[in-house]
């Protein structure tokens, strides 16, 4: 399974414009929704019977989902090799 950091990172990218995920992308259906609920992306979902969110459209990302992806975007940086290495004072 993916870093789920990294698939908020690609939603959050795509969602500058509008971005509605294709039929059978029902994971990526459920992070937008997922974070329409949390108010970074401006989106409609819509949920089957028992509220799981199967399909979604998303129009652009607030200024909060903007600050989010510049937040994921930098701790994935922070981990990598090269950046821990350069932490520790190894040349790179």
């Amino acid at each position: 399974m993916r870093d789920p950091r990294r698939e908020y990172i690609r939603l959050l990218q795509r969602s500058v414009d509008r971005f509605t995920p294709e039929a059978g992308q029902k994971r990526d259906a459920t992070l937008i929704g997922e974070l329409a609920d949390a108010g970074f992306v401006k989106a409609e979902t819509a949920s089957d019977a028992s509220g799981v969110t199967r399909a979604a459209v998303s129009w652009g990302v607030t200024v909060e989902g903007r600050l989010f992806l510049r937040r994921l975007e930098k701790e994935i940086r922070e981990e990598s090799f090269w950046s821990r290495a350069k932490r520790w004072g190894l040349p790179c």
